[in-house]
């Protein structure tokens, strides 16, 4: 370890006091040309610092604060992997989801400076990472005020070693998006995450405002006006019994005939209740078996279907990696304790945001533990212990270098309350033998490309592969 010589934010600002330098010599015409050209080169995070008065995002005590972190010396380690950070910048939510347990009310539930700073410093100096993900999580992100973003990014370039790639995620109900927060989100290359939970039926069932009304033609406006501006985002469903029994063709073609081809889904889980014995019953709980049948399913459609630009996230990244390609998904992986933590608005930090309600996954407060220490404490070792010993009885399932285990909470989840748990397999076997069984080729990228079918050895009849069927919108939202 080193200490830091000069940072990323120091060097940026001798390039701004350069420019200025330059532009002072130049004629009024160059001078206007100068600085957009240069700023169109620096990342999200840099050109947000290089065109804002940082006294005009801060006050002077606040600034004052970010001088002091700044100043503080600190022993960077050298360069390691990525780092993972769900921020819940704000519990706060404007909906009440049937089995979301993530909203509060009340005061206290948004995160101040002080802990915004320490999360962005700690985690670019304190752990030096090659890549920082930074996925922006509530409550409901878009009830913050966009100058918290503008401050994060700030930060971001301030206290960021050189080399460290930042890129900035934001997942969100979507209802409040209108132009302003889409051209905020394009300028500043927000990648962006919304939740719509399938046909209308479904999702003002299960979305809802406070009042009770149904959230989907809000949806669907927030993402119309997304696409305005330039923003594809990425959709997250969750799967409960309703959807389950509509039945993954229905589910399949709302999607496309709603003009969203990158889909996500996730089965519906209890919350977290660490003493469950095995087997107990749940009242919102998909579990394993009844999840694979429907993505397998949900293949044989999509395979039929033919077209390579649509994109079943939980499809597309087995077919990966069933194929050897580099991509490492976190739930396929293996390896998360240590890289993924969740950090609370009042600076606690857990193991991702998955295991709410289970104190055994918290691991310290940013104001007072950086990432690395928290990641070498007794109580992350503890975890790892029993991740280990939970691992060492699947090793020998054929389906374990696919799968890794799976997510460590849907081990949790299904060992207490799948009625048909394992121990020796996670649950996905199914699913990993059906791809392995019915293959599609790959492109360069590593994109699944089903228009090009390989021979079905499942099937005995010799004929060639089923052609794509041509698939048209009726309107795209």
């Amino acid at each position: 370890m080193s200490v830091s010589g000069e940072k990323a934010g120091t060097a940026l600002d001798r390039v701004i006091q350069s420019l200025a330098g330059l532009a002072d010599t130049l004629p009024d015409a160059e001078r206007e040309l100068l600085y957009p050209a240069v700023l169109a080169q620096l990342d999200p995070a840099d050109r947000l610092r290089a065109s804002s008065d940082s006294t005009q995002l801060f006050n002077p005590a606040e600034l004052r604060l970010v001088e002091r972190l700044d100043a503080v010396p600190v022993e960077v380690p050298p360069r390691g992997r990525g780092l993972t950070l769900i921020v819940k910048g704000t519990r706060l939510c404007n909906l009440r989801c049937s089995y979301c347990n993530d909203w509060r009310a009340g005061p206290d539930q948004t995160m101040r400076l002080p802990v915004l700073a320490h999360t962005l410093l700690k985690a670019l100096r304190h752990s030096n990472p090659a890549v920082l993900d930074v996925v922006w999580h509530g409550g409901e992100t878009t009830l913050l005020p966009r100058r918290f973003y503008e401050r994060a990014l700030y930060l971001q370039s301030r206290f960021r070693q050189p080399g460290t790639i930042i890129r900035n995620e934001i997942q969100t109900n979507a209802t409040r998006i209108d132009a302003e927060w889409a051209a905020f989100l394009a300028r500043h290359s927000f990648s962006v995450g919304i939740s719509l939970d399938g046909p209308a039926e479904i999702h003002d069932r299960t979305r809802r405002y406070v009042s009770g009304a149904g959230s989907f033609a809000d949806v669907l406006r927030g993402v119309r006006v997304l696409r305005d501006h330039g923003i594809e985002p990425s959709v997250l469903m969750v799967l409960d019994e309703e959807a389950l029994a509509l039945g993954p063709r229905r589910i399949f073609d709302f999607f496309l005939e709603a003009g969203l081809p990158r889909f996500g889904l996730l089965p519906v889980k209890p919350p977290n209740n660490p003493s469950a014995a095995p087997g107990t019953p749940a009242d919102r709980y998909v579990d394993p078996p009844r999840f694979m049948a429907f993505m397998t399913e949900l293949d044989d459609i999509w395979r039929e279907h033919g077209d390579p630009d649509v994109h079943i996230r939980e499809l597309e990244v087995l077919r990966r990696k069933v194929a050897g390609t580099r991509h490492r998904p976190c739930t396929l992986a293996g390896g998360c304790l240590g890289a993924y933590y969740l950090v609370e608005p009042d600076g606690r930090v857990a193991h991702c945001d998955l295991f709410l309600g289970d104190e055994r996954y918290t691991l310290g407060n940013v104001l007072t533990q950086d990432f690395l220490s928290m990641a070498a404490s007794p109580a992350m070792e503890a975890l790892r212990e029993a991740n280990e010993h939970a691992l060492e009885g699947m090793r020998r399932c054929p389906g374990f270098d696919v799968c890794q285990g799976w997510c460590p909470h849907e081990r949790y989840t299904s060992a207490r309350h799948n009625p048909s748990h394992r121990a020796d397999c996670c649950g996905l076997l199914p699913l990993i033998d059906h791809v392995r069984a019915r293959p599609v080729p790959l492109d360069a990228d590593g994109i699944p490309q089903p228009r090009d079918l390989l021979p079905d050895p499942c099937t005995d009849s010799g004929d060639p592969p089923r052609r794509a069927r041509q698939f048209r919108p009726r309107e795209r939202v």
